[in-house]
């Protein structure tokens, strides 16, 4: 975990608040209404997860110096930091879903000797890939 990584990590979930489309298809209601309770979790959900996306794109391109594994396990770690929002906060709702979707895409292992989490850098990037997907989708 980096400084520099988490920064660009919080920059661009930032940024990414501003992506995706405001009403719904049908134009009869705005995404934040038509997904009631659950809009804000979502709506963080997608700026993590979008966010992520660009540094990911932006690093292939040569635009981000920093090695990508770096903003990886910074991703991850920064899960753990942000879940201690609790689940009644949408930005801890939005990492538990994060969490048990990559955990599920096999995107990190827990060594229970030690204690440590490890990136599945493949299965990370294919899971980032879907979750966005889906994200979009919804």
């Amino acid at each position: 975990m980096t400084f520099d990584a988490f920064f660009v990590n919080t920059m661009f979930h930032e940024v990414a608040h501003g992506l995706g489309i405001k009403n719904t298809i049908n134009g009869s209601d705005t995404i934040r209404k038509a997904l009631k309770e659950s809009g804000s979790a979502l709506e963080e959900g997608k700026a993590d997860i979008l966010g992520f996306h660009m540094i990911t794109r932006l690093h292939a391109k040569g635009e981000l110096d920093a090695e990508l594994m770096d903003y990886y396990t910074t991703f991850l770690a920064g899960i753990f930091r942000s879940v201690r929002f609790g689940a009644v906060s949408a930005h801890g709702q939005a990492n538990m879903i994060r969490f048990n979707y990559f955990k599920e895409q096999d995107a990190f292992s827990y060594d229970q000797k030690t204690g440590t989490y490890k990136v599945n850098a493949e299965n990370f990037k294919s899971a980032m890939n879907s979750l966005s997907k889906k994200t979009l989708t919804l």
